[in-house]
């Protein structure tokens, strides 16, 4: 899940970066406080995703939990790594 301003910088990169990685079966969900209004109605948990220190943020999840969140691209190439 990606949280950040819709059109910024910082959540185009993290967006751009999750684009590059092959993830089959994995769902992208960004929260930008437009397009996300129906799901946060419908999953009450995206209401508790929020910006980190004011920079677009990254949410890993993975079977009910999440790691902890990130906001560069460095750290989420990491963490995608991983996955």
């Amino acid at each position: 899940m990606l949280v950040g301003d819709p059109g910024s910088d910082d959540l185009q990169a993290l967006k751009d970066c999750v684009a590059k990685h092959y993830l089959p079966n994995k769902v992208t969900i960004v929260c930008d406080g437009t397009s996300d209004k129906f799901l946060k109605g419908k999953q009450e948990f995206l209401n508790t995703l929020t910006k980190k220190d004011s920079r677009a943020t990254a949410y890993v999840c993975e079977n009910y939990t999440c790691d902890l969140p990130v906001t560069s691209v460095q750290d989420l190439e990491r963490v995608l790594k991983i996955k």
